[in-house]
């Protein structure tokens, strides 16, 4: 009797990665690259993408009241992340943009909507690379009304329905409620 034997995934370099979301069959999809294994990025549910709206939506809107100069990106921008490529629901940053492959740095800020079909897990996983990288993050929790803001130079933030999300090292002066980011 065969004792069956769990199943592993090839571990990718980085290069074969850029091979690999470059073939016919991939390239319409969305992908991220953690831990050496490539992961199709599922799209999101209508609420969460509108959730990632609401922030795209203030955060240029602040850029142009203030005259900078810097890009907010949605889902399907990839950035690399130390060895990594993420595509975080939104992002901000101050490097010029790339118009092929992967934003070569980090942003400086990323959110994740986390969906219920997310897996808390791989939110971790990503949220590593993020901190590893300097990243401030915000990870938005829409069933249970909260937001985990993480800083590089502090500890975490649970901030709350009633709570206000701010970025000061990032972008001075902006602000937006957790209340009107999920439209509650």
């Amino acid at each position: 009797m065969a004792i069956p034997q769990p199943t592993v995934k090839p571990t990718l370099t980085r290069s074969e990665f850029e091979v690999f979301v470059r073939l016919p069959e991939n390239e319409e999809k969305n992908w991220e690259f953690i831990d050496g294994e490539a992961v199709e990025k599922m799209p999101s549910n209508p609420y969460s993408s509108w959730i990632a709206a609401q922030i795209i939506h203030a955060l240029i809107q602040h850029l142009r009241e203030h005259q900078q100069i810097a890009y907010v990106t949605g889902e399907s921008a990839g950035y690399y992340v130390g060895e990594e490529v993420l595509a975080p629901d939104v992002a901000y940053t101050t490097d010029p943009l790339v118009d092929e492959g992967f934003q070569p740095n980090p942003p400086k800020l990323a959110v994740e909507v986390v969906s219920p079909t997310d897996k808390s897990a791989d939110i971790r996983r990503k949220l590593v690379k993020y901190m590893d990288a300097g990243v401030t993050v915000w990870v938005i929790y829409p069933r249970e009304k909260i937001v985990d803001v993480w800083s590089p130079n502090g500890l975490p933030q649970t901030k709350g329905i009633d709570d206000v999300l701010t970025a000061p090292d990032l972008l001075a002066g902006f602000s937006i409620s957790v209340r009107e980011i999920l439209g509650a």
